[in-house]
């Protein structure tokens, strides 16, 4: 009876350490799977601010590096789409360039 206690006992350490080892590899697995994620992510965005800097006219370009401007910007815009404007008169005879007012 005592090889019997013995053999029931391997048994039940062998199966804890089969079910340790299915752990081990799903955790390696799901670390895999959270590494490519993330990778895919940064790729992505990096995609994405490309993209944007491509769109973005030369004339532009000094807004999107001026992170206080673009906010500034930003504010403006949700302001009139809010209806919340008043016109300050007519700047047209500040322009440089006379076809900028059409």
């Amino acid at each position: 009876m005592d090889n019997d206690l013995v053999d029931d006992l391997n048994d039940i350490i062998q199966k804890q350490a089969d079910e340790i080892e299915r752990l081990r590899e799903e955790l390696k697995f799901t670390d895999e799977v959270r590494q490519r994620a993330l990778q895919s992510l940064f790729a992505a965005e990096k995609e994405i601010k490309q993209l944007q800097k491509a769109q973005v006219p030369e004339r532009e370009c000094w807004l999107h590096n001026n992170s206080e401007a673009l906010a500034s910007v930003e504010r403006g815009i949700a302001d009139a789409e809010a209806g919340r404007l008043h016109s300050l008169g007519d700047f047209s005879q500040y322009l440089k360039d006379k076809k900028e007012s059409k």
